[in-house]
């Protein structure tokens, strides 16, 4: 009977220690796995219902029945809700208090920038397990088309309508 070992096709590592941009002295450890998972889609869930509720708030219909002064004040409340959310899902999927307030800060008050460090720890969590065959398989087809294209040139361009 034949012994396969996995270990040499899959490369499963889904634990990762991370530095955020800006925010080079705190070192945070994260495990990709099915608890992250669900706080990440936890998370996710939560501010999705604030966004729906942005939506409702601050659809032209809404602004248009209110008064400057109103409209002014709900956006800004919407925003302001927008921005809670998602330092609290900063603070949920970092496992620290308070990091989504010191990211919002470093950020220079960029709500989208918190949502763009969730999101790439998202896409990371996707990438923790590779099949290490299909890895090499790519590698070695980039460097079979490198190889292939090292010596190619482009044909002269050539009027050939003049025949």
């Amino acid at each position: 009977m034949a012994v396969i070992n996995l270990g040499s096709r899959l490369n499963i590592d889904n634990k990762k220690t991370i530095i955020l941009p800006g925010i080079k002295d705190k070192k945070f450890t994260i495990v990709f796995n099915d608890a992250f998972a669900k706080k990440v889609n936890r998370a996710m869930l939560e501010l999705r219902k604030v966004g729906i509720e942005y939506d409702k708030k601050t659809s032209d219909e809404a602004l248009a029945d209110m008064s400057p002064e109103e409209a002014d004040k709900t956006v800004n409340q919407a925003f302001d809700s927008t921005r809670e959310a998602t330092e609290k899902l900063a603070d949920q999927v970092l496992g620290e208090k308070g990091i989504g307030k010191l990211m919002y800060k470093v950020y220079n008050h960029d709500t989208t920038a918190i949502a763009a460090v969730i999101g790439t720890l998202n896409d990371m969590a996707q990438e923790a397990i590779k099949d290490t065959n299909a890895e090499k398989e790519k590698r070695k087809m980039q460097n079979q088309l490198k190889k292939a294209t090292k010596h190619f040139t482009q044909p002269a361009g050539q009027d050939m309508t003049n025949f």
